[in-house]
């Protein structure tokens, strides 16, 4: 069984592999490609992106050193998402550059529970490690729906295929696919919430007493008030 230091090293390392993963195979164009016109989100931005976040953590925080201006903001906006004329080749380059940087730097501490100070706040090398491996699993799931959308790739490692009905030309995924995920998702839910409403159990009721006409005399026990049902509950 592997140690702390092995183990999350390899799961941060096959977060990365399964981006670059994602990424290979394709075109300058496509990885430059946007699944949905409203987001900037691309599979090269994702990278430029990777970059920034793995100096930012290991060289910057661990490391006391300062974030170099790779991609300046275009008007107010992140720099690295913005690939129209993006280099493909000095992406790539700089990110698997800082990947080697970044576990280097996790190599130069003793133990993982080491701590360092940064802005008033006490950091460990295994916080950053676990900090960047949920960095990657999220935007590792834009990937894998931005590749989709690209060529219709789907999964990660020897079992990854190709979904039914894409052309392996690229044909990109209509945007609206992608944006009708969420209404899915909704509708789905609603379902659900309306089948556990159905089947809610009735509360127990009081018995119910004997009618009477008014102003009769009964020799039974006082006649027991039937209890309101709640308004606007399953029951109702």
């Amino acid at each position: 069984m592997a140690d702390d230091r092995a183990s999350l090293t390899a799961f941060l390392d096959y977060r990365r592999a399964t981006l670059a993963m994602k990424c290979a195979g394709l075109t300058d164009a496509r990885l430059r490609q946007r699944a949905i016109p409203t987001s900037p989100l691309t599979l090269l931005g994702l990278v430029r992106h990777a970059v920034e976040v793995e100096w930012s953590w290991f060289q910057t925080v661990l490391g006391g050193k300062s974030l170099p201006a790779l991609w300046p903001r275009v008007n107010g906006a992140f720099g690295a998402w913005q690939v129209a004329d993006a280099d493909v080749d000095e992406a790539f380059t700089l990110w698997r550059a800082t990947c080697e940087d970044s576990r280097a730097m996790v190599n130069a501490f003793p133990t993982l529970d080491a701590r360092v100070e940064f802005r008033g706040e006490s950091i460990s090398p295994r916080y950053v490690l676990t900090h960047m491996m949920e960095e990657y699993a999220r935007h590792n799931g834009h990937a894998d729906l931005l590749r989709e959308a690209i060529d219709g790739a789907v999964g990660v490692g020897p079992g990854a295929r190709r979904r039914r009905g894409v052309a392996r030309s690229g044909r990109a995924a209509p945007p609206a696919r992608l944006r009708s995920v969420a209404a899915l998702v909704t509708r789905d839910r609603h379902r659900r919430s309306r089948a556990a409403t159905h089947t809610h159990p009735r509360p127990p009721q009081p018995p119910t007493a004997h009618r009477v006409a008014p102003g009769a005399r009964t020799a039974g026990p006082a006649r027991t008030p039937r209890r309101r049902r709640p308004c606007g509950g399953p029951w109702a």
